[in-house]
Order: structure tokens, then C-alpha cells, then sequence
């Protein structure tokens, strides 16, 4: 199953984190996306804590279909954020996530897919990990971060736009 062709034009997918041992194949795909014009496949290699902070705070969904996570750090950065999450059922994740998460079998590329697509029209997890687990006013410098913010993600999108002649949403955003 593929997504449905609207939502993958509306919503893009942006892919954070360098290529690792092995992924050569993958590499090559995620470049010969980034090449095609109607793609809206944005592979970010490195970003800082701040950057990825604002990702996370602005993101739609995290999806962490990892293999071969020791701790599951990404999924608690997102619940940080209050980001809706799915990722693995396998390794650590589970234990970590809970069921404040949508878990999946990574391998398993339908049930991937009908996560995203629960999670975009509106999915709500069992249990609001960030109520229950953050305290009001220990997340991030909120000030500072929406200065920030709002001038990462125009850079974004702008460099973006200037790959593949889309507009983004998040260029609307008001911080």
C-alpha cells in the first residue's frame, strides 16, 4: 500500500539523520527522490538540538520504525514535543512508548503505511504520554525557540521550494 496520492502532497515527508552502514541502497533512493520535481521527500542529514527540536514541535506525526534502537530516545524527544509517534514494536520501543504510541512492525510496510495514514486523519494515542510524564513549564525556552523558530522553518521551506517548485504549509505557520 502507498499512501494516498493528496496526502503526499500535502504533507511532506522529511527524513532526518545521516546514512549509516549498509544503507547504500536507500541512499540512492532517498537522492533520486529529492531529484524528482513532484517529490515531497525532504532528507535533512544534520540538524541541531534546536532544529530538531523545532521538527519535532512542528511535525504532523514522528515515524521511528527502527530495527535496532538500544533506548528510544527519538520517541521520548517526541512526546517532549507532544508529537504524536509511531514506531517499532520491537527492541526497547515498546516498553518506552507504551501505549502512548502507535506500535508497528517495521518490516511491514502496509501496516506502516495504514499508520501514517490513522495518524493523519487524526488519531489520538490511548494514553497523552505528555500529560502524564512532562510537567508544565520543563519543556524548552519557549521565547527564545519561536524567534528561532519561525526563521528555521522558512529556511526550510525556502530551500526547499528552490529544490522542487512547491510551496509548503509550514511557510503559513504563525509562531
Amino acid at each position: 500500500m502507498t499512501l494516498p496520492r493528496t496526502l503526499r502532497q500535502e504533507v511532506p515527508l522529511i527524513i532526518v539523520g545521516r546514512h549509516g552502514w549498509g544503507s547504500e541502497d536507500l541512499v540512492a533512493r532517498l537522492n533520486a527522490y529529492a531529484e524528482q520535481k513532484s517529490s515531497n521527500v525532504i532528507w535533512l542529514q544534520s540538524v541541531s538540538d534546536l532544529q530538531k527540536r523545532i521538527l519535532l514541535q512542528q511535525a504532523t506525526t514522528l515515524v521511528f520504525p527502527s530495527l535496532y534502537e538500544g533506548f528510544g530516545l527519538p520517541v521520548l524527544e517526541a512526546f517532549a514535543s507532544g508529537l504524536p509517534t509511531i514506531t517499532s514494536n520491537t527492541t526497547s520501543l515498546p516498553e518506552v512508548a507504551q501505549d502512548a504510541a502507535m506500535l508497528i512492525n517495521p518490516l511491514d510496510i502496509d501496516e506502516l503505511s495504514n499508520a501514517m495514514l490513522t495518524m493523519a486523519n487524526g488519531y489520538k494515542p490511548a494514553k497523552d504520554f505528555c500529560r502524564s510524564w512532562i510537567k508544565p513549564g520543563s519543556a524548552i525556552y519557549v521565547g527564545e525557540l519561536c524567534k528561532v523558530n519561525s526563521r528555521f522553518i522558512q529556511e526550510t521551506c525556502i530551500s526547499f521550494q528552490r529544490q522542487s517548485n512547491m510551496s509548503l504549509a509550514c511557510m503559513a505557520t504563525q509562531l
